[in-house]
């Protein structure tokens, strides 16, 4: 053992800025935000035959934020620990994680707002 704390059986190589970034922050949080769009939009209520108030609808916008902002915070967190074994220069590290950011910051901020005011019925 090297001393540390934790136990393992073999060395792992971690995960490339570039993987990490372009499988997670970009793949993963795309099909994500994607999910959640149709989620957010989806009448709901016309689907299953039944009147739902509108305060659903702000239960359904509260959910996929909560699920999509933590997810943003898990990939921020694994593209910054791919940075540290990162060789090349660190502005990129801190380029991927901005980009990660600022989409979810887009996503929390215009999907609610798109919601409330524009396309979506009181019956969702």
């Amino acid at each position: 053992m090297d001393g540390s704390k934790e136990l393992y059986m073999g060395k792992t190589k971690p995960i490339s800025l570039e993987k990490a970034f372009w499988l997670y922050g970009v793949g993963y949080l795309s099909i994500l935000y994607g999910a959640g769009f149709i989620a957010v939009y989806t009448p709901i209520g016309w689907t299953l035959g039944i009147p739902l108030h509108i305060s659903f609808l702000y239960l359904k916008i509260v959910l996929v934020m909560a699920v999509c902002g933590y997810s943003a915070y898990r990939v921020m967190r694994m593209i910054a620990k791919a940075g540290r074994a990162f060789k090349g220069n660190k502005i990129w590290v801190k380029a991927a994680v901005a980009v990660v950011a600022l989409a979810t910051i887009y996503l929390l901020v215009v999907t609610p707002e798109l919601a409330v005011n524009y396309g979506v019925s009181y019956g969702s």
